[in-house]
């Protein structure tokens, strides 16, 4: 793998991990649970990944686009990704206040001070939805 462009930025915050494709498989089946942590183990693993979760309803009141069973069932596959994988920090249903200060203390928790650790540092957020519904919102 190739290193990254040194930009002199603090962190790299992507939406759209690889995490947004995994989330779609089928999960029950042991062999696609292999799959999916031979996938984990070549791609790079963030500093801090993020579910940010939410409650189907709401969500689908906030985008209307996708019915709310498949936010239903996205967000139970993101859960299912999660217990599997063990790499995000789940950030609760809450309002949008409330969830950016959970964001913003996890990352400092995670991250402390990318000057000291002396490099930069990445935050995947995997897509900014209905959190937890595996949709964008």
């Amino acid at each position: 793998m190739r290193e990254p462009k040194k930009t002199g930025a603090d962190a790299i915050i992507v939406d759209r991990y690889i995490y947004d494709e995994l989330s779609n498989l089928n999960l029950s089946n042991p062999f696609t649970r292999i799959y999916v942590r031979c996938i984990c183990a070549i791609a790079p693993t963030p500093d801090v990944a993020y579910l940010l979760d939410a409650d189907p309803a709401l969500a689908y009141e906030r985008k209307p686009e996708y019915p709310p069973e498949f936010m239903r069932k996205c967000r139970q596959d993101y859960f299912a990704l999660a217990n599997l994988l063990r790499v995000f920090t789940i950030i609760p249903a809450t309002g949008l206040t409330e969830a950016k200060a959970a964001v913003l203390a996890a990352a400092e928790s995670k991250m402390g001070n990318p000057e000291r650790a002396g490099r930069r540092r990445s935050l995947c957020l995997p897509k900014q939805e209905s959190p937890g519904t595996g949709q964008a919102a």
